[in-house]
C-alpha cells in the first residue's frame, strides 16, 4: 500500500493531468487503507480533470459508503449522477437495487440488479445483490444458485455473504446478518474487512465477546482499515473498564461508573415501566433481558453504534439491544425519557414482526408511543404537515420508507407517528398487532393493509389524507408552497386552468421565497382583474408591510377581519399594531383569537401562548398566566423555564402534586440537574414522603458531591435518616456536615441525636 501510494503520487507530480493516477490512488486509500476522506480528495481532483467520468463517480459512491452514513446526501447525488451518465453502470445499478431492497420494493430491486448485469453478467456484487433479494423473499433455490455461481466465478469471494448480510441488516434482521458473516469468513478467512463486518453485527447485538474476537482477528490480518476498528476497540475497552452493570428482571443495564449512582435510582424503574406497558400493548414477552447501554458522551455513543463520530441521534435499537446517550450537561435540553421509551418500543415491534416491519411503521409506532406516554414529547411539525398537505407531499404508504434516507427524514418520523395514531384510532390496537405479525410473515404492505385493515393502499392513503385534513382544521394559515408546486401553478396558468387561484398561490409561493419581482408579476394581473379573493388581499397587505406601508396593511386587515376571514399571521400582525397604538384590550382579544387559529404555534418569540402569559402576568392575573404556560408546556417537552415557573406557582398555591408533576418533567430533560433533584426532595418532605425525598437528596449529592450546597444536603439527609430511624447512616452525613461548618448549632445537635 505504501509503495503504491508513493509511485502514484510521483506519477501525479510528473503529469498532473493523468487522471488514472488519481483514480488508482483513490482506490489505494479506499480499497486498501480505508481512508475515505483521502479517497474523496483524490476523486475530487480526478473529477476536475475529467468531469462525469463513470469510473470516478462509481469510486466516489464507494468512498461515501466507507464514511458509514456521514455523507448520505453526497452518495445519493453521486448515484443519481451515475444513472444520468450511464443507467446500466454496475455500481449505480447495485446501489439502486440495494436501496430498493431496503424499501421492500422487490420488483424494482430485481430490475436494477438485472439492468447492471446486462453490462457484465459476471459482476460478483450484482449477483450477490440478487442472492440477497432471493434470500429476503424466501426464494431459497434462487439464493443457493446465485451463491454457487458467485463462488464458481471466484471461490474466495466471501464478500457475497457480506452483501446478503447488508441486505438483511437494511431489513433490521441483524441476527441473520451475523450468521451470514460467519459464512463469509469461512469462505475467505484472510479478508480483514469481513472480520470487521462480522464484528459490527456481533456488537450490534450486544455479543461483545464474539465482536472483540473478530476485531482482534482483523487486526492480525492487516495494519489498514484501523480507523473504524480502533474507534470500536477504544469504546469497548471503555465499556469494560469504566462501566458498571446493573441487572433487573428484564434488563442488563450498563452505565458509566461516574453516573451509575444517579441513574440507577430512576432509570431501571422507568425502563421496567416501559417494558410492562409494551408487553401489554404488543402482546408478547421477550425471551431474554434487553441489553441497555447508557453513555455520558455523544462521541462514545456514536462510536459504539457505528464506529465513527457524528451520529446525530440520541438512541438506537438493534432488536435485543439498545444504546443511548444521557448527557450530564448539554447545550440544549435532551429528553432522555422519550428517547428510552421510543427505543424500547422498537424492541417489541421488531420482535413481533421478526424484524420485517417497514421502517415507517416501526419508527411511526415508536413516535406514537412517545406521544401516548406524554403529548409534549411529540415532534411539533404540524406546520410542516400543513405545507406537505397543500404541496401534495404527504407520503404514500407504499413509498413511505424512501423518505427515511433523504432530507425529509424528520418529517417521515412525524408522519409515521401520525399514521400509527390514525391506524389505532380507526381500526384499534389489535389491527396494529396483526400488521406486525403479517409483516413477520414477509407479506408486503399492500397485502398487510388488506388483511389487517381491509383497505387497499390507495384507500388507506385517501382515508389518512382526510384524517389529516380534519386534524388540521383549526389551523388558519397560508401554506408555504415549494418550487414543485409553484411550477405546477404556473404551468396550469399557461394552460388556462383555474387561473385566478393559481395566480394567487404562485404569488404567495414567490413572496414567501423572497422573490418580490416574480410575486409582483402575478399580482399585477390580479390587481387589473380587481380580484376580491381574501388570500390575494392578504398578500397585498403583507406586501404593503414589507414596503413599510403599515396604514395600508392595517386597512386591509381590518376589512378582512370584518368579513370574517381568518388567518393566524394576520391576526397576530393586527394585534401587534394595536399594542403599538395603545389599544391593549382589543389586542388581547386578537391574541386569544390567534392562539385558536394556530394552536401549534410554539415559537417562543411570537407564540400567542407566550404573549398572553406575559400580558396576564403584567396584569397580575396569575391563574390566567399559569393557564397559558400550562397549554404551552403540554406541547413542548423542553420548555424548561416555563415548567420551573409552574413548579413555583403550584407550590405557592399548595398544589404539591401539580408542582411535583412539573418538577418530574424537568428531570426528564435534565437528569443531572442537582438543583432540580434537591428541589424535588424539599417538595417531597412537604408532602410527607420522606423516603422518596431521601433518594432525591442523595442524587443531588452524587451529582455535586463537593458543591456549594453540600452542607445543606448532608444536613437534610441526616435529618431525614433520623426520622426514618436510620441513625447510623445519619451519623455519616452529619459528621461531614460538622466538618464543613464546625460552628453550626443545628448540625451539632442532630449529630448528638444520631449518636445516642
Amino acid at each position: 500500500g505504501d509503495a503504491a501510494e508513493g509511485v502514484l503520487i510521483e506519477a501525479q507530480r510528473k503529469d498532473p493531468t493523468y487522471v488514472s493516477a488519481y483514480l488508482e490512488l483513490a482506490e489505494v486509500y479506499g480499497g486498501l487503507k480505508e481512508l475515505p476522506s483521502d479517497m474523496l480528495a483524490e476523486l475530487d481532483d480526478a473529477e476536475e480533470i475529467r468531469p462525469r467520468w463513470p469510473a470516478v463517480i462509481a469510486a466516489s459512491i464507494r468512498a461515501h459508503d466507507l464514511r458509514l452514513g456521514m455523507s448520505e446526501d453526497r452518495k445519493r447525488a453521486a448515484i443519481a449522477l451515475l444513472e444520468s451518465v450511464n443507467p446500466r453502470h454496475p455500481a449505480g445499478a447495485y446501489h439502486r437495487g440495494m436501496r430498493a431492497l431496503s424499501d421492500a420494493l422487490w420488483d424494482k430491486a430485481r430490475g436494477e440488479f438485472e439492468k447492471g448485469l446486462e453490462t457484465n453478467s459476471n459482476d460478483r456484487r450484482l449477483l450477490a445483490g440478487l442472492a440477497a433479494l432471493d434470500f429476503v423473499v424466501h426464494e431459497t433455490a434462487g439464493y443457493e444458485r446465485g451463491i454457487a455461481r458467485i463462488l464458481e466465478i471466484d471461490p474466495t469471494y466471501g464478500q457475497a455473504y457480506a452483501v446478503v448480510a447488508e441486505g438483511l441488516s437494511e431489513r433490521r434482521r441483524w441476527d441473520e446478518s451475523l450468521a451470514m458473516m460467519e459464512k463469509a469468513v469461512a469462505v475467505d478467512p484472510e479478508d480483514y474487512r469481513l472480520w470487521d463486518w462480522l464484528a459490527r453485527y456481533a456488537l450490534y447485538l450486544g455479543q461483545e465477546k464474539r465482536g472483540r474476537e473478530a476485531l482482534a482477528k482483523a487486526d492480525e490480518l492487516t495494519r489498514y482499515g484501523r480507523v473504524w476498528r480502533n474507534n470500536m476497540q477504544t469504546v469497548m475497552g471503555l465499556l469494560e473498564k469504566n462501566f458498571v452493570t446493573r441487572s433487573t428482571d428484564n434488563y442488563v443495564i450498563k452505565m458509566h461508573e461516574d453516573d451509575v449512582k444517579v441513574l440507577e435510582k430512576f432509570l431501571p424503574e422507568f425502563l421496567e415501566r416501559s417494558y410492562a406497558e409494551f408487553v401489554d400493548r404488543y402482546g408478547i414477552e421477550l425471551d431474554a433481558p434487553v441489553i441497555f447501554d447508557v453513555f455520558q458522551r455523544q462521541t462514545d455513543f456514536s462510536v459504539r453504534t457505528m464506529g465513527t463520530t457524528g451520529l446525530g441521534a440520541l438512541g438506537v435499537c438493534f432488536g435485543p439491544s439498545v444504546y443511548m446517550y444521557i448527557p450530564r450537561k448539554a447545550q440544549r435540553p435532551v429528553n432522555w425519557a422519550s428517547t428510552a421509551h421510543h427505543e424500547m418500543a422498537h424492541v417489541f415491534t421488531l420482535l413481533r414482526s421478526r424484524g420485517r416491519v417497514p421502517r415507517w411503521l416501526t419508527e411511526g409506532l415508536s413516535s406514537w408511543e412517545e406521544v401516548r406516554r406524554n403529548p409534549s414529547w411529540g415532534r411539533n411539525m404540524e406546520i410542516a404537515l400543513h405545507d406537505a398537505l397543500h404541496n401534495d407531499k404527504i407520503l404514500g404508504v407504499l413509498e413511505f420508507d424512501t423518505a427515511f434516507y433523504g432530507p425529509r427524514i424528520i418529517f417521515a418520523y412525524f408522519q409515521g407517528g401520525l399514521a400509527s395514531q390514525f391506524i389505532e384510532e380507526t381500526w384499534g390496537l389489535e389491527a396494529i398487532r396483526k400488521m406486525l405479525s403479517l409483516y413477520g410473515e414477509d407479506k408486503l404492505s399492500e397485502t398487510v393493509l388488506r388483511e389487517a385493515l381491509g383497505v387497499s393502499a390507495q384507500e388507506y392513503d385517501a382515508r389518512f389524507l382526510a384524517w389529516v385534513k380534519e386534524m388540521l382544521a383549526p389551523l388558519k394559515r397560508i401554506p408555504t408552497f415549494d418550487e414543485d408546486s409553484i411550477k405546477r401553478f404556473e404551468a396550469e396558468i399557461a394552460e388556462g386552468k383555474d387561473v385566478e387561484r393559481n395566480r394567487i398561490k404562485a404569488a404567495w409561493g414567490h413572496f414567501r421565497a423572497g422573490r418580490m419581482i416574480d410575486a409582483n408579476a402575478q399580482l399585477k394581473f390580479l390587481v387589473e382583474a380587481e380580484c376580491k379573493d381574501p388570500e390575494f388581499r392578504l398578500l397585498m397587505a403583507e406586501r404593503a408591510r414589507v414596503l413599510k406601508r403599515e396604514d395600508e396593511a392595517r386597512k386591509i386587515f381590518e376589512e378582512l377581519m370584518a368579513e370574517g376571514f381568518e388567518n393566524a399571521d394576520m391576526t397576530m400582525a393586527m394585534a401587534r399594531m394595536l399594542d403599538e397604538d395603545g389599544e391593549g384590550e382589543r389586542a388581547l382579544e386578537l391574541w386569544k383569537l390567534a392562539r385558536g387559529q394556530n394552536p401549534w404555534n410554539i415559537d417562543p418569540r411570537r407564540s400567542p401562548y407566550v404573549v398572553l402569559a406575559n400580558r396576564y402576568k403584567a396584569a397580575g392575573d396569575e391563574e390566567a398566566w399559569a393557564g397559558e404556560l400550562t397549554a404551552l408546556c403540554a406541547l413542548v417537552d423542553i420548555a424548561v423555564d416555563y415548567r420551573g415557573q409552574l413548579v413555583e406557582y403550584h407550590e405557592k398555591r399548595g398544589e404539591l402534586d401539580q408542582a411535583l408533576r412539573y418538577l418530574d418533567e424537568l428531570l426528564l430533560v435534565g437528569a443531572f440537574d442537582a438543583g432540580s433533584h434537591r428541589r424535588r426532595g424539599d417538595l417531597l418532605v412537604d408532602m410527607g414522603r420522606k423516603a422518596e425525598a431521601l433518594v432525591s437528596f442523595a442524587i443531588a449529592l452524587e451529582i455535586e458531591p463537593e458543591g456549594k450546597d453540600e452542607f445543606d444536603l448532608r444536613l437534610r439527609l441526616g435529618r431525614l435518616l433520623i426520622d426514618l430511624d436510620r441513625k447510623d447512616e445519619a451519623v455519616y452525613h452529619l459528621v461531614r456536615a460538622t466538618e464543613l461548618r464546625p460552628g453550626d448549632a443545628e448540625a451539632k445537635k442532630l449529630l448528638q441525636v444520631a449518636e445516642n
